[in-house]
């Protein structure tokens, strides 16, 4: 019966889902489902799937950029608006965020050069390969099980 709950609250957190119930708590349902998943053995296999239908390139890009949640959310923000410039406060609004943890989150992607700085604005400068990259790691949030793995990958690291 619980599975049955949290399979209903995962169908209504999805991307698509016009549900009154906030991302944060689709990431928290994430996180849960990631919970049971990892601790049954008979998914076991399937995780090993996951895990080998992404290919490399998309494995180093998250073990290399993706460091945190926050810098999860600023490759996302930054792909889905490219050609927004905004400072630290406008994008600490927009993410819910504090102005301190975006600066440093900004600034490790511009060491990466995924983002640039223009005054005191940041902008999404990367190349064409690394917004590639960039925009399959997105592709593959879309997919619950992948964005599990993904999840728990960042999880490891913290």
């Amino acid at each position: 019966q619980s599975r049955n709950k949290l399979r209903l609250l995962s169908r209504c957190t999805e991307r698509n889902s016009k549900s009154p119930i906030p991302a944060r708590l689709g990431l928290f349902i994430d996180l849960l489902a990631l919970h049971l998943l990892v601790s049954n053995r008979a998914y076991h296999w399937k995780w090993q799937m996951i895990n080998a239908s992404l290919n490399g390139d998309i494995k180093n890009f998250i073990n290399q950029h993706v460091t945190s949640f926050l810098v999860w959310d600023l490759l996302v923000f930054f792909h889905r608006n490219p050609t927004v410039v905004d400072d630290a406060d406008g994008l600490a609004k927009e993410l819910g965020r504090s102005v301190d943890d975006i600066e440093l989150a900004a600034g490790e992607l511009m060491r990466k050069a995924v983002l640039g700085r223009e005054k005191t604005s940041y902008k999404y400068t990367a190349c064409d390969e690394m917004k590639a990259l960039v925009a399959t790691f997105v592709e593959a949030l879309n997919d619950r099980e992948k964005r599990l793995w993904i999840l728990s990958e960042v999880l490891q690291r913290r």
